[in-house]
């Protein structure tokens, strides 16, 4: 027991130790490291040596300073494949359809474009024609306008000055930079975005919520579309709630701490006054 708490104390200083490298000092001597930390030199001098040895620290020939290593690189590689988000989120979008009833689409934004990079289908006969790979201006409907949404200011800006221009892709697309930006506000005060017919002439409807990153960026939206009348029937305010609550325990998985827990918490939703309900 006693070796044990020994090398679990040798691991958190280990640890401690890679993060006294930060972006404002990303070089440090072996004093600095022990002052900082307050290891004695030898003992940093030791813990050092090992994790030269991995490639997790390296040292500079001319300068005799300590920097991290190659070794992180091929362990961040590795925790990105792991934190592959189609991977992640495809078994939850299972759910939200199995649960919703309709498709579930995973969005991301790409050169001013929302690409479908994960789709699952719904079993109802009348749904989106959606394709994985398939893109389409920002602007128009739910799932980009949730990605928009979540930009920086600077990105934002940029997007309305660039040349992608506010096509009207149906007569309900938002073309005016100044509707847009206030139907964004919106949309990330609310923290989802709905819309109805502002991509396709059918009047097909979407809901899109926001999934965030270990940075606090929504880099993908998470989204349902359906027809206007199983809307109606299944109750707006709830497929909202059901769709925020699956992107919201998406989002961990991904680092980030602005997940609100687990759909399966969540109360279940009555469609439409019938006796189905929405149950995660």
């Amino acid at each position: 027991m006693e070796s044990k708490t020994l090398g679990a104390r040798v691991l958190e200083k280990s640890i401690d130790l890679l993060y006294s490298f930060e972006s404002h000092r990303p070089e440090q001597s072996l004093f600095q490291i022990s002052r900082n930390l307050g290891f004695p030199p030898s003992t940093t001098r030791r813990l050092l040596k090992v994790m030269m040895s991995r490639r997790l620290i390296q040292q500079d020939a001319a300068t005799k300073l300590y920097r991290l290593g190659p070794g992180l690189f091929y362990l961040a590689s590795v925790a990105r494949e792991g934190l592959e988000i189609r991977k992640i989120a495809l078994p939850l979008m299972e759910r939200l359809r199995d649960i919703t009833g309709e498709n579930a689409v995973l969005h991301e934004l790409r050169d001013g474009k929302r690409v479908c990079i994960e789709k699952v289908e719904s079993k109802e006969v009348l749904r989106d024609s959606l394709r994985v790979g398939d893109q389409f201006p920002a602007h128009a409907g739910a799932s980009g306008k949730v990605l928009l949404a979540y930009l920086p200011p600077d990105e934002l800006r940029n997007y309305l000055k660039s040349g992608h221009g506010l096509k009207a892709l149906t007569p309900r697309t938002i073309t005016d930079p100044k509707k847009l930006a206030a139907d964004l506000v919106r949309t990330r005060r609310q923290g989802f975005a709905y819309s109805c017919g502002e991509r396709v002439m059918d009047g097909l409807c979407a809901i899109s919520a926001p999934i965030f990153d270990s940075e606090g960026r929504a880099p993908y939206s998470l989204t349902i579309t359906l027809t206007p009348f199983r809307l109606q029937a299944k109750g707006r305010s709830k497929l909202v709630e059901v769709v925020k609550r699956f992107a919201a325990e998406i989002s961990p998985k991904l680092g980030s701490d602005s997940g609100d827990g687990d759909p399966s918490s969540m109360p279940a939703a009555r469609v439409g006054g019938g006796n189905k309900r929405l149950r995660p």
